[in-house]
């Protein structure tokens, strides 16, 4: 039996919706996706054209619990409006929203229905699952009543809780209808914008038969709020930041067990991902298989440059410091991801997997933009190049690395000059000397064994300081921090110069890990640890791939077997077993990435080994320096004026990523190295 319940509402718009109105557009604004762009946005005029589906039903979010109800719900069609933009394809809009409710009201009666008969079962049906919009063709007399510069193709589907969308033509990709209606529309507009609002990725192979898209928008599902900020990235007031959070395949079969998901094997309520650590883009990244748009992808209307500037890691963890210079004309963010490869060890491990990420908000312009733009040298017309490193095949996207300054490509006279290289120059000249008076006793650079060096009288941590006598050039120390901090017991450990005792520790690394006897072993061992790690998954391999062929074999003669017509219990259980034991086979082959797609030499780890000395020994790079020391000393014990300098012991990781971009390998040295 239901019960009604009658209450009486107050439809006042409350303070704490106007809040929540906020917050869903500025989320909306940072979701949505700029995929392609080919100069079709920002918008340049206030003229457009909106077809398709989710042009005026717009779909805010999914089916069952992701169905809720809201005051309002802004489509895409309503937030162009409110937004000034003049839509000229109003009369086919409103013939799609006639044809749209003859459909729903039909389902309303689906409703009243099931809730006379009081089946709760049949009542939660119609909220879960997939829905169905109609489709209307747009002719080629729908658009030319619809002149525009610009034109908008909104694709929608619909999925959530109880159902997933189909693999299937016009579900999981475009329909051949579709298709054509974006071919004519590119016909017949000078660009063409495709909106995708679907709540997860889309089969984008049709863009090699739609050649002159103008850009390509992921939409997703931006709640209530969506029309207004979709308004607001195509007009240019926002630029796009939204990254991708999931691996956008070339195609379905890219994705492991791909055969086997949702309802391909008959089980919705509980799915299994047989392909281990290995989830999402960690399996493309593992097996270097090349997606449409990779995890983290989005495009912006400025340009980025990230520089990585320091990586300091102790026991507990690690820190990563980089800037993010806004290169372009526009105001816009930026998202810094950090990704990692684990050590290998006994456990099988992704190539890769995202340690952490950050987005870099925008801010008004004050007076850090105006010290920023006096040493741009765009200004005087001179573009650099290769400030920051790109990521290479099978290279981490976190790489230590960093171009130095000597690899810098600059160009002169590149773009126009609105100042001469003498006035820059003077500027220049005015800044170092300012730099000079107002920072002279600040320290220039974190000290290079921060979090290394221990008291040898009471165990505390020591930390480095700086002075500036009145008669005598500024320097650094180590002191402990419990002599300064612990009232009453006051350490009795002495103050050590911060020159001397870095001197020490690079000397310690110089004599026992980098002289030249010493590389050539580390080179060995580590050529050796290398290729038996190398033949024993090149072996674990072969065998899996055997038993994988002879696996697909057997069903292939189970198949003509029962497309001759001769079938039975036993050949149905005989296929059953096959299959489960395939797709063990399968889990086995994910669950173990390919690592070692690249042979090493000796000479090449010897040169990779050299590189970390010369950085080393580098004066101008002290980040490099304080990412060999991090890498390499354990730890540095002072007790009055002796230092221990304890390097790794018995366990040497030497990190290939950021120079050959292959995985790390751990080689153990013998006792007494």
């Amino acid at each position: 039996m239901i019960r009604y319940i009658r209450h009486n509402f107050d439809n006042t718009v409350t303070d704490r919706e106007i809040r929540h109105k906020e917050i869903a557009y500025r989320a909306a604004c940072e979701g949505i996706v700029l995929l392609e762009n080919n100069g079709a946005l920002p918008l340049k005029s206030q003229k457009v054209a909106l077809f398709g589906i989710g042009a005026s039903q717009t779909i805010k979010g999914g089916t069952g619990s992701g169905e809720v109800n809201e005051r309002h719900s802004v489509s895409i069609y309503e937030g162009m409006k409110n937004a000034g933009f003049t839509v000229t394809s109003e009369a086919w809009i409103e013939r799609y929203d006639k044809l749209y409710e003859e459909i729903k009201n039909g389902g309303s009666d689906k409703f009243t229905d099931a809730l006379k008969k009081g089946k709760v079962g049949d009542i939660m049906a119609l909220f879960m699952g997939t829905a169905d919009y109609p489709y209307l063709d747009v002719t080629d007399e729908d658009m030319k009543a619809a002149p525009a510069d610009t034109a908008f193709f909104v694709v929608s589907r619909q999925a959530g809780e109880g159902a997933d969308r189909r693999i299937e033509k016009g579900e999981n990709d475009l329909s051949p209808e579709e298709i054509s209606t974006l071919q004519r529309m590119i016909k017949i507009y000078k660009n063409v914008v495709l909106v995708i609002n679907i709540g997860s990725s889309l089969d984008m192979s049709f863009l090699d038969k739609t050649p002159g898209l103008g850009a390509v928008v992921y939409f997703c599902q931006q709640g209530t709020e969506g029309g207004h900020a979709f308004a607001d990235i195509v007009s240019g007031k926002v630029n796009p930041s939204g990254k991708l959070t999931d691996t956008w395949a070339k195609k379905y079969s890219d994705i492991p067990f791909s055969d086997e998901y949702s309802y391909l094997n008959g089980n919705l309520k509980n799915e299994y991902y047989k392909e281990g650590l290995l989830v999402g883009y960690r399996y493309f990244d593992s097996y270097k298989i090349e997606p449409q748009y990779p995890f983290g992808y989005g495009l912006s209307y400025t340009d980025f440059e990230i520089h990585t500037d320091s990586v300091e890691a102790d026991e507990d963890q690690i820190k990563v410091s980089a800037t993010v210079t806004n290169t372009g004309t526009a105001d816009g963010k930026e998202v810094v991801e950090v990704y990692f490869s684990a050590p290998d060890g006994e456990l099988d491990k992704p190539y890769q997997e995202l340690a952490g990420y950050k987005k870099r908000n925008g801010k008004p312009f004050d007076k850090t933009c105006l010290y920023d733009i006096l040493g741009n040298e765009k200004y005087m017309g001179r573009y650099t190049f290769n400030k920051t490193p790109r990521a290479k095949n099978g290279q981490a996207r976190n790489s230590h690395s960093k171009t130095r300054p000597d690899d810098f490509i600059a160009i002169d006279n590149a773009l126009p000059a609105i100042i001469s290289k003498e006035d820059f120059a003077a500027v220049q000249a005015k800044r170092e000397v300012n730099q000079r008076r107002f920072s002279s006793y600040k320290a220039v650079e974190p000290y290079l064994l921060s979090g290394k060096v221990i008291c040898g009288y009471c165990g505390s941590a020591m930390s480095g300081h700086r002075v500036a006598p009145r008669n005598g050039e500024p320097y650094g120390y180590y002191y402990c921090l419990k002599k300064e901090r612990v009232a009453g017991e006051r350490c009795p450990q002495k103050y050590i110069r911060a020159e001397k005792l870095e001197r020490i520790a690079i000397r310690a690394l110089e004599e026992e890990i980098f002289s030249d006897a010493s590389m050539k072993k580390i080179a060995a061992l580590m050529r050796e640890g290398y290729a038996a790690m190398t033949n024993e998954a090149d072996e674990s391999r072969k065998a899996l791939i055997q038993a994988k062929a002879a696996a697909e074999k057997k069903l292939d003669n189970l198949y003509s077997f029962i497309e001759n017509g001769e079938i039975d219990e036993y050949s149905l259980a005989r296929m059953k077993k096959i299959k489960d034991e395939l797709a063990k086979i399968k889990a086995r082959l994910c669950e173990t990435s390919v690592k070692f797609s690249k042979t090493l030499t000796e000479e090449e780890i010897f040169a990779t080994l050299a590189a970390f000395k010369k950085d080393l020994e580098s004066n101008a790079d002290n980040s490099a320096k304080r990412f060999v020391v991090n890498l390499l000393i354990n730890k540095i014990t002072v007790r009055d004026n002796c230092a221990t300098v304890e390097i790794l012991p018995n366990m040497l990781t030497v990190y290939l990523v950021p120079r050959t971009g292959i995985e790390p390998v751990r080689v153990s040295l013998p006792e007494g190295f």
